[in-house]
């Protein structure tokens, strides 16, 4: 027998992603395999004699994932100089998440029916029970919106403001764990939360009476790895 196409499919392991192990798969309906040309799960078990009912959304709580406010959305790109057009923005408590854009226009915008012909309104994410959705890449803390430091990859190219250049020496004394005084700071900075750039590393900071690194120590780990410093040498 000849073996699946598995190139749309990816297996998570638990060790690589600090999660629950689980298995992802793309599939697409192939119209010409049903006579009605719409997936099966879809197809009407009767003609209704009757309007169709709008069925009742799921309730929401303090941890529903919901479209980010305009106003949240504007403050976030003006600190950062980000285009909101570029993205779907989705907020779950004090984080919120960005995803391409598809996400809302084919999952969450939508009116669904169901195969009695009742359908769920637009603009939710009913039927499905989505949990999260997208990158989770700031953080409300305090006010301020904070990026995350596993969003940077996907900001890298589009971070118009929050930017600062530093050098590699004191890219590799703030992963050593020195948080110098402001005013000692090689480059001008100002207080607030930043990114600090280096050639192609990108590291979150917080600017107050010292400068400090807003990562956690698996994240300076993986960067001392790649920019190799010695683990011995960070506890000298």
């Amino acid at each position: 027998m000849e073996a699946p196409e598995l190139s749309h499919t990816i297996r998570v392991h638990q060790h690589d992603n600090d999660t629950g192990g689980f298995y992802v798969a793309l599939f697409e309906h192939v119209a010409e395999r049903t006579p009605e040309g719409i997936a099966r799960s879809m197809i009407l078990k009767r003609q209704l004699n009757r309007e169709p009912e709008e069925l009742t959304r799921k309730r929401k709580n303090k941890h529903t994932t919901i479209p980010a406010s305009e106003e949240t959305v504007d403050e976030i790109c003006s600190i950062w100089g980000l285009n909101k057009d570029d993205f779907a923005w989705w907020q779950r408590g004090k984080r919120v998440n960005l995803s391409n854009k598809m996400v809302h226009e084919r999952l969450f915008e939508p009116i669904v029916f169901n195969n009695k012909g009742d359908y769920w309104p637009g603009n939710d994410f009913h039927p499905l029970r989505i949990i999260h959705v997208g990158q989770p890449t700031f953080t409300d803390n305090k006010g301020i919106w904070r990026t995350r430091q596993e969003s940077l990859e996907l900001l890298r190219t589009r971070l118009n403001n929050g930017v600062v250049e530093i050098d590699s020496e004191t890219m590799i004394s703030l992963l050593k764990g020195n948080a110098p005084m402001r005013e000692d700071f090689p480059v001008p900075i100002e207080r607030g939360s930043f990114i600090l750039r280096c050639g192609e590393h990108l590291m979150p900071a917080w600017v107050a009476a010292r400068v400090s690194l807003m990562i956690d120590e698996k994240e300076r780990e993986v960067l001392r790895l790649k920019l190799g410093i010695e683990f011995e040498e960070e506890e000298e």
